[in-house]
Protein backbone atom coordinates (compact mmCIF):
# COMPACT_ATOMS: atom_id res chain seq x y z
CA UNK A 1 0.00 0.00 0.00
CA UNK A 2 1.39 3.38 -0.95
CA UNK A 3 1.55 6.25 1.49
CA UNK A 4 0.13 9.65 0.67
CA UNK A 5 2.62 12.47 0.28
CA UNK A 6 1.66 15.51 2.39
CA UNK A 7 1.16 18.64 0.30
CA UNK A 8 3.80 20.57 2.27
CA UNK A 9 6.38 17.88 1.51
CA UNK A 10 5.36 17.97 -2.16
CA UNK A 11 5.88 21.74 -2.31
CA UNK A 12 9.27 21.53 -0.62
CA UNK A 13 10.37 18.64 -2.84
CA UNK A 14 9.40 20.56 -5.96
CA UNK A 15 11.42 23.57 -4.81
CA UNK A 16 14.43 21.30 -4.21
CA UNK A 17 13.96 19.57 -7.61
CA UNK A 18 13.08 16.22 -6.03
CA UNK A 19 10.61 14.38 -8.24
CA UNK A 20 7.82 12.03 -7.26
CA UNK A 21 5.11 9.95 -8.91
CA UNK A 22 2.00 9.08 -6.95
CA UNK A 23 -1.46 7.76 -7.67
CA UNK A 24 -4.35 10.17 -7.30
CA UNK A 25 -6.99 9.38 -4.72
CA UNK A 26 -10.64 9.40 -5.77
CA UNK A 27 -11.51 12.28 -3.44
CA UNK A 28 -8.54 14.50 -4.34
CA UNK A 29 -9.38 18.17 -4.88
CA UNK A 30 -7.55 19.96 -7.68
CA UNK A 31 -8.04 22.64 -10.32
CA UNK A 32 -7.29 22.16 -14.01
CA UNK A 33 -4.57 24.43 -15.40
CA UNK A 34 -4.36 23.19 -18.98
CA UNK A 35 -4.68 20.08 -21.10
CA UNK A 36 -2.07 18.78 -23.51
CA UNK A 37 -2.38 16.89 -26.76
CA UNK A 38 -0.97 13.39 -26.64
CA UNK A 39 1.68 12.72 -29.26
CA UNK A 40 1.13 9.89 -31.73
CA UNK A 41 4.40 8.24 -30.67
CA UNK A 42 3.24 7.87 -27.06
CA UNK A 43 1.93 4.56 -25.71
CA UNK A 44 -1.75 4.07 -26.69
CA UNK A 45 -2.58 3.50 -23.01
CA UNK A 46 -2.16 7.21 -22.29
CA UNK A 47 -5.65 8.68 -22.47
CA UNK A 48 -5.32 12.06 -20.73
CA UNK A 49 -2.48 14.41 -20.01
CA UNK A 50 -3.06 17.69 -18.18
CA UNK A 51 -1.59 20.21 -15.80
CA UNK A 52 -3.29 20.76 -12.45
CA UNK A 53 -2.92 22.98 -9.41
CA UNK A 54 -3.31 21.72 -5.85
CA UNK A 55 -3.88 24.36 -3.17
CA UNK A 56 -3.84 23.60 0.54
CA UNK A 57 -3.49 26.16 3.34
CA UNK A 58 -2.76 28.91 0.82
CA UNK A 59 0.14 27.03 -0.76
CA UNK A 60 -0.12 25.90 -4.38
CA UNK A 61 1.81 23.33 -6.35
CA UNK A 62 1.65 22.75 -10.09
CA UNK A 63 1.59 19.07 -11.05
CA UNK A 64 0.87 16.97 -14.09
CA UNK A 65 -2.07 14.59 -14.02
CA UNK A 66 -1.86 11.61 -16.35
CA UNK A 67 -4.55 9.02 -16.95
CA UNK A 68 -3.17 5.70 -18.20
CA UNK A 69 -5.28 2.74 -19.33
CA UNK A 70 -3.76 -0.71 -18.75
CA UNK A 71 -5.43 -3.02 -21.27
CA UNK A 72 -4.15 -6.25 -19.68
CA UNK A 73 -5.84 -5.36 -16.36
CA UNK A 74 -8.73 -3.41 -17.93
CA UNK A 75 -8.07 -0.62 -15.44
CA UNK A 76 -7.33 3.11 -15.60
CA UNK A 77 -4.63 4.57 -13.37
CA UNK A 78 -4.33 8.28 -12.64
CA UNK A 79 -0.89 9.57 -11.70
CA UNK A 80 0.31 12.90 -10.35
CA UNK A 81 3.90 13.96 -10.89
CA UNK A 82 5.88 17.12 -10.33
CA UNK A 83 8.31 16.48 -13.21
CA UNK A 84 7.13 18.41 -16.27
CA UNK A 85 9.62 16.91 -18.74
CA UNK A 86 9.02 13.16 -18.74
CA UNK A 87 6.76 11.58 -21.34
CA UNK A 88 3.44 10.22 -20.00
CA UNK A 89 4.27 6.60 -20.89
CA UNK A 90 7.57 6.86 -18.95
CA UNK A 91 5.65 8.02 -15.89
CA UNK A 92 3.46 4.91 -16.00
CA UNK A 93 6.61 2.79 -16.37
CA UNK A 94 8.24 4.51 -13.37
CA UNK A 95 5.20 3.83 -11.20
CA UNK A 96 5.11 0.19 -12.34
CA UNK A 97 8.78 -0.25 -11.39
CA UNK A 98 8.19 1.54 -8.08
CA UNK A 99 5.36 -0.81 -7.28
CA UNK A 100 7.56 -3.85 -8.01
CA UNK A 101 10.11 -2.51 -5.52
CA UNK A 102 7.39 -1.98 -2.88
CA UNK A 103 6.13 -5.54 -3.42
CA UNK A 104 9.66 -6.94 -3.08
CA UNK A 105 10.17 -5.13 0.24
CA UNK A 106 6.83 -6.44 1.47
CA UNK A 107 7.85 -10.01 0.65
CA UNK A 108 11.23 -9.52 2.34
CA UNK A 109 9.59 -8.22 5.51
CA UNK A 110 7.12 -11.12 5.60
CA UNK A 111 9.68 -13.86 4.91
CA UNK A 112 12.63 -12.50 6.89
CA UNK A 113 11.30 -10.70 9.96
CA UNK A 114 13.98 -8.72 11.77
CA UNK A 115 13.56 -8.47 15.50
CA UNK A 116 16.93 -6.92 16.23
CA UNK A 117 19.32 -5.03 14.02
CA UNK A 118 22.55 -3.40 15.08
CA UNK A 119 23.97 -0.57 13.00
CA UNK A 120 26.22 2.44 13.35
CA UNK A 121 23.90 4.85 11.57
CA UNK A 122 20.22 5.83 11.75
CA UNK A 123 19.13 4.74 8.24
CA UNK A 124 20.45 1.19 8.48
CA UNK A 125 17.32 -0.47 7.08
Amino acid sequence: MTKAIPITASINWSKDTVYFVTRQKDNAAWQPAGEYDIAVSVDPGDIKYEQIILTIDGQSIRLRRIAYYNASQDRTYIFRINNHRLAPDKIAEIFKNRWQIESMFKRLKQNFPLKYFLADFQNAI
